[in-house]
């Protein structure tokens, strides 16, 4: 309980984006981070010449104070950004994927991806920029994914992953997506999966 209650309070301070969970992927070309409020988004865009937004929480209502902030910061700097909806708690949806895939191909860099805490569907993202597109290892891009960030019981994440390294078949993990994946059809793998045979020992 006590780290998702510290990296909220971190959220909160008032323009300490270096307290928002930020960090490099890729140093000067792709960040991941938390929510930002409107200054420390000002304060990102400034330093480091941001020139996309990638939102990983979806498109959110009139009463989104954040989002309206985002949005008009975005706006205001010339920004360009994505709204693309992820949950932490369920496999990444296919159509979500692709958006996320038509995102890193066609964004400007640098760009900055984020959610609401920066630990789990940033992780998500910064596993598959590493690995499709930055050449690392599934092994590599997967500290994208670890505690380091905050990242500890969306399993669903970890999952995907776990779904790709069985039934990737060699082929990049953009390819595996667009033919064989369908987050309906593995929702249940790991649940239905059988199990090992007991290796009886004398």
């Amino acid at each position: 309980m006590a780290l998702p209650l510290l990296l909220t309070a971190s959220m909160t301070t008032s323009c300490g984006y270096f307290n928002n969970n930020l960090h490099a992927v890729e140093k000067g070309v792709v960040y991941r981070s938390a929510q930002l409020n409107e200054c420390s988004l000002e304060k990102m865009i400034k330093k480091y010449e941001i020139k996309t937004v990638i939102n990983l929480r979806g498109k959110c209502g009139q009463g989104d104070e954040w989002y309206k902030d985002e949005v008009r910061t975005c706006e205001k700097y010339g920004v360009q950004h994505y709204d693309i909806r992820f949950s932490a708690r369920s496999l990444p949806k296919k159509d979500s994927l692709l958006k996320l895939f038509e995102a890193f191909e066609q964004a400007e860099y640098p760009l900055l991806v984020h959610c609401l805490r920066g630990a789990d569907r940033a992780g998500l993202a910064g596993t598959i920029y590493e690995l499709q597109y930055n050449g690392k290892s599934l092994e590599d891009s997967l500290k994208q994914l670890s505690i380091r960030y905050g990242h500890i019981s969306a399993r669903s994440m970890d999952d995907f992953f776990k779904l790709y390294e069985k039934f990737g078949k060699g082929r990049d993990l953009r390819t595996w997506v667009l033919e064989d994946y369908d987050e309906i059809k593995y929702k249940d793998y790991f649940k239905t999966e059988e199990p090992k045979p007991e290796v009886l020992r004398y």
